[in-house]
């Protein structure tokens, strides 16, 4: 099994970023193989389109979000297994948060042509970036009268 795990501080009030992240619609900005997603409104699967070396393809899954716990758990039921969650928790200051993400990708091989583990480290790493930069320099999730920013 391949176990991956990341936390990062975030300059971003806690509920700020799980707005952002706790919304499927967000996911393409920070996850850039995922080409478009959505929700089935009876429930918490997602269907989406995605790029993995230049090949699309329908992917479907789970997205649960559990306010009160300020947690998000995705996955696939599909061959190889895939799994992960990503917790929110406020720091000390009000002002800023900690994600601590975790990936399990049920096997030590490839989870997909060209995703060994080594290749699910690096994305890893740049995905927390990624969404570093669109809380902290994009702003997205701060409210804005009504409507949040994505």
């Amino acid at each position: 099994m391949s176990e991956h795990e990341r936390s990062i501080v975030i300059n971003t009030p806690h509920e700020q970023a799980f707005r952002f992240l706790s919304s499927v619609s967000s996911l393409p900005t920070f996850l850039p193989w995922l080409r478009s997603i959505r929700e089935d409104p009876r429930g918490d699967e997602v269907f989406g389109v995605a790029e993995f070396n230049g090949e699309r393809q329908e992917i479907s899954g789970f997205y649960r979000v559990s306010r009160t716990a300020k947690r998000i758990d995705w996955g696939s039921d599909g061959t190889p297994e895939y799994r992960g969650w990503l917790e929110i928790k406020p720091e000390a200051n009000g002002k800023s948060c900690k994600l601590t993400a975790h990936i399990s990708t049920g096997t030590d091989k490839e989870l997909r042509p060209g995703f060994t583990p080594q290749r699910i480290e690096s994305l890893f790493d740049q995905v927390m970036n990624s969404i570093k930069h669109q809380l902290e320099v994009q702003h997205a999730g701060e409210l804005v009268g009504q409507e949040r920013i994505q």
